[in-house]
C-alpha cells in the first residue's frame, strides 16, 4: 500500500504564498526549492481558486515574466500540465472545472514570456506614443551590429571621416575631432580588439564599445581631465634615475634599466598623449619575475622591482589612465549615434530599445501607463534576481496604484498586484546588467509596502548528502549574515549571504555525494596551467567513463527511480569556454560523445571552420585559404601530392597521373556546385557540399559522429536563415560567414537528444537546469573575479568604471568605484560556483590539482574543510601510471604485426610527399619594394603586412629635407586630402602628425601640403586615385610592389605623380639628375602597362612639395 508523502518542512509557507490575494508577494528561494513550481501553483490558484469566496482572475489578465526563452517555454508547458492535472482532479466540480477549461484555452495566447517579448507586445499597442515604427523588426543578437559600430568608429577616426560615418546623427557636447584623436591615441597604445586565448580573454576597446551600447539608457559624460604634465615628467625622471642603478648582470636588472631608458623618454614628453604612450610602453605590462630566478637573489634590485610594481607604477599610470579613461568615456555619444545609424540601415531595434521605449512611455505618459496597467490584474516575475534595473522600473510602473510617480523608487504598488520570486545567490548576470543593489532596493520597497515575504527552505532536487555539503561549503564560500543582523545582502560589495536549506524527506540518501578527483604529474612536480588543464581533462574523461562502467546509481529525472548512470546524465560545467576544447579533445580520445554549448565553442570547431571555408570557395575561387581547406580531407581524399600534381610533369609516371585524375574529379564536383549555386536556395548548396563530397560520410562515421554531422547541418541552416532574413544570395551570405573563421560569433548547436551524450556547457547556461551528475571543470580557475572588459555606469548616472587590458579608470576619481567593482566581480564568481554545485541531483565531481600553481583558486577554496564523511577521494590520476579506475571500460588494444612491404610503401609515399612539398613551397616570386629596386637593392624583400602603405610611405620619405617623420606626415596629409577627408589643410596635417609623431616643423608641413594640392589642382583630370597599388614581375623571380602616390586620368593620357619632400630642385635641374627617382617612375609606368588596361599615353613626374614644381619623365 503506497505511503502518503511526508510534508515538506516549509509546507505552510508555500501554501500561504500560493493562496495570498490581498498583499503583494515576495518569495526568496534557494536553488532547487521549487520557485517555478510555486509560480505555477499560484497562477492556477488565481485562475481557479480553491479558497471559498476568492475571485478568479482570467489567465489573459495575468502576466508571467521570466528571464530566458527556454524558461518561458518550460513555464508555459508546465502550466498547461498543471491545469490538466487540476482539471482531472476537479472532475465535474463547478465552477472550478469551467474556470480551468477557460484557462487551458488561453495558455497559448497568455502573457507568458521574457521581459523583452512582454515589452514588444505592449509597445505594439502604443507605437506612436512610443515613437517607433509599427513594422519594426527585432535584432535578436547584436554582436554583428556592435562590430559594425566598432569598425566605423576606428576607420572614421583613422581617416578623419567620422562625420561622414555619423551622417549628421551626433550633436553632442563632445567635439568629433576630440573623439577622433582619442581613438587614434588608444589605437597606438592599447589593445583595440579583444583576443580570446586558451585560458582567458585579453579585453580590448571593442568590449568597452559594447558596454557603451548596452548601457546607453544611462547617460554619463565625464569632464575633460588634464593631468599635471610637469608632475608626470618629474616623477618619470626620478623613477628613471632610481631604476638606472640596477645592475645589468641579471635578467630583472636589465629589464629595469630598459624601463629607465623608456621613462627618460617619457620625461621629455610634450603632451599627455605622448606621455601616456611612453609610460605605457615602459611599465604598462607587469612581468612575472621571481627574486631568485630573475634577480640572482639580489635584495636591492628586487626591492627596486617591488617598489616599481607596488607603488611607483600606480603613481605614474594613475593620472595618465584617468586622462585616457575620461576621453574614452566621452566617445559614448558618438558610439551611440553610430549604433543608431547601423540599426536604421538594417531596419531593426534591439532588445534594449524595447525596454527603453517602454520605460520611457510608462514614465513619461500617464495616460499610456494607466491603459497598460488596466490590461493586468497581476504580474508575476520569476527569476527576479536576473532582472536589471531597467526591467525593474517597467515592472514597478505597471504595478503602481495610479500613475503619479516619476521614479520607480517612488511608486506606491497596488495591493495584490505583484508576485516576485528569486534567489539572490543565483544573481550571476552582471554582464547583462543584473544588479544585486537593485534587487536589494526592490526587496526593501516591497517589504516596506507590506508585501508578504516568504522564504522557501526545502531543496527538492538533491540528495541529502549533497545538501549537507552545500550547507557547509557554500556557507564558507559566500559567508553568512553578521550576528544579530537580518540583512541577507551587502549591496555595496555585491555580496549575498548564504542561508541554510533542508533536504526533502522523500529523497533517499546515498553515499558519497561528492567525488574529489585528484591529479598530478608523474614526477610530482608543480603543474603549469596549460599542462595542468590538459591532464585535468584526461582525468575527467576517464572518471566519467568509470562512472558508467561501474554502474553508479542515479535517480531517473523522469521517474525518480534508481538506475545505472548513462553518459547523458552527466553535465560538465565551466565558468568560461576558452579552455573547454582541451576537455573535448580528451572526450574524442576516449570516443565519448558530447554536445558542447556556450560562447564561440560551436563556430570555433576546426571542422566548422573548414566547412565555412569550403562554402566560401564555391563563391570566391580566388580565396586561396578556402581552396586549401576544400581540396583536402574530409571533403576529398586528396593529399598534397594530388593538389600539386597538375604542376608536375607526368612523364609516364602512373602515380602522378593518378593524382592528377583524383584532383580533376574533385574539381569537377566543385565546378558543378559553383555553377549551380545561383539556381537553388543557398541552404541547398550548403547541404550539397556536405552530401556530395565525402564530408558527411567522414564526419558521421568519426568520433562523436551524429553530433558533428548535426553541427554541420546547423551551420547550413544558419546560412539559409541569414540569406532569407537579409535577402542575400549564396555569394553574399558566405562572404559574411567567411569572417567567422577568424572571428567566430556566439552560436549554439541544437540540444543533443542522444541519451549517451555528455553535455558540456557554461554554468550560466546550466542555470535553471538540473543533472544527475555534475562535473565542475577547471581547478585552475581563479577565485578573484576579472574586471577586464568592464564598462559600468552607476544607475543614477554619477559615476563610471571602465577596465580593459592595460587600462583601469574610475570617474570621478577617489570614490573607490573600481575597488567595489572588483569586490563585486569576485562575489559574483563565488555565486557562479554556488549555481554550479546546486545543479547536481545525485553526484558532484570536483577535480583537484595536487601540486598546482600559486594563488587563490576557487575550487580549492570551496572544498576547504569539507566533511570527509560526505566526500570520496579517488586515487590520484597520473598519465604514465594511471590508477585502476582510469582503465575501467577501456577496450583492449590489438597487437602490432610488422609488415616490411607496407613499411616500404609508407617510406616511398613519405619521399614523394617531401618532394611535392618542396615544389609547392617554392615561391613563384620574391616580393621586393619598388623603392628598393629603383636604387638597385634587389636583395631587400618587402615585409609582409596587412597594410603595406604606411611602410612604403616611410621608405619614400627617406630623403625628406626634414627627415622621415616630416616626409611621412606630408604624404599622409596629402592622401587624406585627396581621399575626401573632412576639414582643411591644417586638420589633415594635424591628423597625419598624430599618426606619425611629428612634433616640430608643423607650419612647413602645412606649406608643403598647400603647394602640392595647388599643383595637383592645376593638372586637372577626370578621376584620381591616391596610393594606387602596383606590382610587376621581373626577371630573377622578383615581384616589384609599390604604391603610386597619385594616379590621374586625363583626356587621352594617364598621369603618374610621385610626391617628394626633398629640398626643391635648383634652377635648371632635370629629372636625369635624380636617377633613382627616375627609375622608380619608370617601374610604375611599366607596371601600369603590364596590366593590359592602359593603352594610351602615360606621363610620369616628380612633384616637389616644397615648391609645387614638377619634373617630368
Amino acid at each position: 500500500m503506497p505511503t502518503e508523502p511526508r510534508p515538506l518542512p516549509d509546507e505552510s509557507e508555500r501554501r500561504q504564498a500560493v493562496r495570498e490575494r490581498a498583499r503583494n508577494v515576495l518569495v526568496d528561494a534557494g536553488a532547487g526549492t521549487g520557485k517555478t513550481t510555486l509560480v505555477i501553483d499560484r497562477v492556477v490558484e488565481m485562475v481557479a481558486p480553491t479558497e471559498p469566496g476568492a475571485t478568479p482572475a482570467p489567465l489573459d489578465r495575468l502576466a508571467v515574466i521570466t528571464f530566458t526563452r527556454r524558461a518561458a517555454g518550460e513555464l508555459r508547458y508546465r502550466l498547461r500540465q498543471k491545469l490538466l492535472e487540476a482539471l482531472r482532479d476537479a472532475g465535474a466540480a463547478e465552477p472550478r472545472a469551467s474556470l480551468l477549461r477557460l484557462a487551458l484555452g488561453a495558455v497559448d495566447t497568455a502573457y507568458i514570456g521574457t521581459i523583452h517579448s512582454f515589452a514588444d507586445r505592449l509597445l505594439r499597442l502604443r507605437p506612436v506614443e512610443a515613437g517607433i515604427s509599427t513594422g519594426y523588426e527585432i535584432a535578436e543578437e547584436t554582436d554583428e551590429l556592435v562590430r559594425a559600430v566598432f569598425d566605423r568608429l576606428v576607420h572614421g577616426a583613422e581617416t578623419a571621416q567620422l562625420p561622414q560615418a555619423l551622417g549628421g546623427r551626433f550633436a553632442g557636447p563632445v567635439p568629433i575631432a576630440e573623439v577622433e584623436e582619442t581613438v587614434r591615441t588608444a589605437g597606438a597604445v592599447l589593445r583595440m580588439e579583444s583576443q580570446e586565448l586558451e585560458n582567458y580573454t585579453l579585453a580590448g576597446v571593442d568590449l568597452l564599445v559594447e558596454g557603451m551600447i548596452n548601457t546607453r539608457d544611462v547617460a554619463y559624460v565625464p569632464d575633460l581631465y588634464e593631468p599635471d604634465l610637469d608632475a608626470v615628467r618629474k616623477l618619470a625622471a626620478g623613477m628613471a634615475t632610481e631604476l638606472s642603478a640596477a645592475p645589468a648582470s641579471s635578467r630583472g636588472g636589465r629589464w629595469l634599466r630598459h624601463v629607465a631608458a623608456r621613462l627618460r623618454e617619457a620625461a621629455e614628453a610634450d603632451s599627455a598623449a605622448e606621455a601616456f604612450q611612453r609610460v605605457h610602453e615602459a611599465i604598462g605590462k607587469k612581468p612575472d619575475y621571481r627574486k631568485g630566478r630573475d634577480f640572482d637573489g639580489d635584495d636591492a634590485t628586487w626591492d627596486l622591482f617591488q617598489n616599481l610594481k607596488d607603488e611607483w607604477r600606480g603613481q605614474l599610470l594613475g593620472p595618465l589612465d584617468h586622462w585616457m579613461g575620461a576621453r574614452i568615456a566621452r566617445t559614448r555619444g558618438v558610439v551611440e549615434a553610430l549604433y543608431d545609424g547601423v540599426k536604421e540601415e538594417r531596419g531593426v531595434l534591439d532588445q534594449l530599445d524595447l525596454l527603453v521605449k517602454l520605460r520611457d512611455l510608462l514614465r513619461g505618459d500617464a495616460g499610456a501607463r494607466r491603459q497598460l496597467q488596466r490590461l493586468f490584474d497581476h504580474v508575476f516575475v520569476d527569476e527576479f534576481q536576473d532582472t536589471d534595473p531597467l526591467q525593474c522600473e517597467i515592472i514597478f510602473f505597471l504595478a503602481e496604484d495610479g500613475a503619479e510617480a516619476d521614479d520607480w523608487r517612488k511608486v506606491h504598488l497596488r495591493r495584490g498586484s505583484l508576485t516576485v520570486v528569486g534567489d539572490p545567490k543565483q544573481s550571476i548576470y552582471r554582464f547583462r546588467r543584473a544588479d544585486i543593489a537593485m534587487y536589494a532596493e526592490a526587496h526593501r520597497l516591497l517589504r516596506e509596502q507590506g508585501a508578504l515575504v516568504v522564504r522557501l527552505s526545502t531543496n527538492m532536487r538533491s540528495r541529502p548528502k549533497l545538501i549537507e555539503f552545500a550547507n557547509s561549503q557554500m556557507r564558507r564560500l559566500l559567508g553568512t549574515r553578521p550576528a544579530g543582523s537580518s540583512k541577507t545582502f551587502d549591496a555595496a560589495a555585491g555580496r549575498v549571504f548564504y542561508e541554510r536549506v533542508e533536504a526533502d524527506p522523500g529523497i533517499p540518501g546515498a553515499d558519497p555525494a561528492v567525488h574529489v578527483l585528484p591529479f598530478t604529474r608523474d614526477d610530482g612536480e608543480r603543474l603549469l596551467v596549460g599542462d595542468g588543464r590538459a591532464l585535468e581533462a584526461e582525468a575527467i574523461a576517464r572518471r566519467i567513463r568509470w562512472l558508467v562502467a561501474s554502474r553508479f546509481q542515479v535517480r531517473d529525472p523522469e521517474t525518480s527511480t534508481e538506475r545505472d548512470v548513462r553518459y547523458g546524465d552527466v553535465a560538465v560545467l565551466a565558468h568560461v569556454t576558452t579552455n573547454v576544447p582541451l576537455l573535448l579533445r580528451a572526450f574524442d580520445a576516449l570516443g565519448i560523445r558530447y554536445s558542447a554549448h556556450g560562447g564561440t565553442l560551436f563556430l570555433s570547431s576546426p571542422l566548422v571552420r573548414q566547412y565555412l571555408l569550403g562554402l566560401r570557395l564555391l563563391a570566391d575561387r580566388s580565396d586561396g585559404v578556402a581552396r586549401a581547406a576544400l581540396l583536402r580531407p574530409p571533403f576529398f581524399a586528396l593529399d598534397l601530392l594530388d593538389v600539386v600534381a597538375r604542376r608536375l610533369p607526368a612523364n609516364g609516371d602512373a602515380e602522378i597521373a593518378a593524382a592528377q585524375a583524383r584532383l580533376e574529379e574533385a574539381e569537377a564536383i566543385v565546378r558543378e556546385l559553383r555553377r549551380d549555386r545561383h539556381a537553388k536556395p543557398p541552404i541547398e548548396t550548403a547541404i550539397d557540399l556536405i552530401e556530395r563530397t565525402a564530408l558527411g560520410r567522414f564526419v558521421a562515421t568519426g568520433p562523436n559522429g551524429p553530433q558533428a554531422l548535426g553541427t554541420l547541418y546547423q551551420v547550413a541552416f544558419e546560412l539559409g536563415r541569414r540569406a532569407a532574413e537579409r535577402r542575400l544570395d549564396f555569394d553574399g551570405v558566405t562572404r559574411e560567414m567567411r569572417a567567422w573563421v577568424d572571428a567566430p560569433i556566439k552560436l549554439d548547436p541544437p540540444d543533443a537528444e542522444d541519451p549517451e551524450t555528455v553535455r558540456v556547457m557554461t554554468i550560466h547556461q546550466a542555470k535553471g537546469l538540473e543533472f544527475p551528475v555534475v562535473v565542475l571543470w577547471d581547478s585552475f580557475a581563479e577565485e578573484k573575479g576579472r574586471v577586464d572588459g568592464c564598462w559600468r555606469v552607476s544607475r543614477n548616472g554619477d559615476g563610471l568604471v571602465l577596465a580593459m587590458q592595460g587600462l583601469e579608470a574610475e570617474m570621478p576619481p577617489g570614490r573607490g568605484l573600481l575597488d567595489l567593482e572588483k569586490k563585486a566581480a569576485t562575489a559574483e564568481r563565488q555565486r557562479l560556483y554556488y549555481v554550479g554545485v546546486t545543479r547536481a541531483r545525485d553526484l558532484l565531481v570536483v577535480p583537484e590539482c595536487e601540486v598546482g600553481a600559486p594563488g587563490a583558486k576557487i575550487l580549492p577554496t570551496m572544498m576547504k574543510g569539507a566533511d570527509p564523511d560526505v566526500i570520496e577521494r579517488a586515487e590520484t590520476y597520473r598519465r604514465e601510471t594511471p590508477p585502476a579506475w582510469a582503465l575501467a571500460g577501456e577496450s583492449p588494444r590489438p597487437g602490432l604485426v610488422a609488415d616490411a612491404a607496407l613499411q616500404a610503401r609508407i617510406e616511398g609515399a613519405e619521399g614523394a610527399f617531401c618532394e611535392a612539398l618542396k615544389v609547392a613551397g617554392a615561391p613563384l616570386a620574391v616580393p621586393t619594394a619598388v623603392t628598393a629596386a629603383a636604387r638597385g637593392a634587389l636583395g631587400e624583400e618587402a615585409e609582409e603586412d596587412a597594410d603595406e602603405t604606411p611602410r612604403e610611405r616611410v621608405r619614400k620619405a627617406e630623403k625628406s629635407r626634414y627627415g622621415r617623420v616630416f616626409g611621412s606626415t606630408v604624404h599622409r596629409a596629402i592622401e587624406l586630402a585627396l581621399g575626401g577627408a573632412r576639414g582643411g589643410v591644417v586638420d589633415w596635417v594635424r591628423c597625419a602628425a598624430s599618426e606619425h609623431g611629428l612634433a616640430e616643423r608643423f607650419e612647413e608641413a602645412v606649406g608643403d601640403v598647400e603647394q602640392a594640392l595647388a599643383a595637383v589642382g592645376a593638372l586637372g583630370g577626370r578621376e584620381s586615385q591616391s596610393e594606387y597599388p602596383v606590382c610587376l614581375l621581373v626577371a630573377g623571380g622578383r615581384l616589384l610592389v609599390g604604391y603610386i602616390d597619385l594616379l590621374l586620368a586625363r583626356d587621352g593620357e594617364m598621369v603618374v605623380i610621385d610626391f617628394k619632400t626633398d629640398a626643391p630642385p635648383q634652377s635648371g635641374r632635370m629629372l636625369a639628375d635624380y636617377p633613382e627617382y627616375g627609375r622608380q617612375l619608370e617601374i610604375y609606368v611599366e607596371a601600369l602597362r603590364a596590366t593590359g588596361l592602359v593603352e594610351g599615353r602615360v606621363r610620369a613626374g616628380l612633384l616637389f612639395t616644397a615648391s609645387g614644381e614638377i619634373l617630368w619623365l
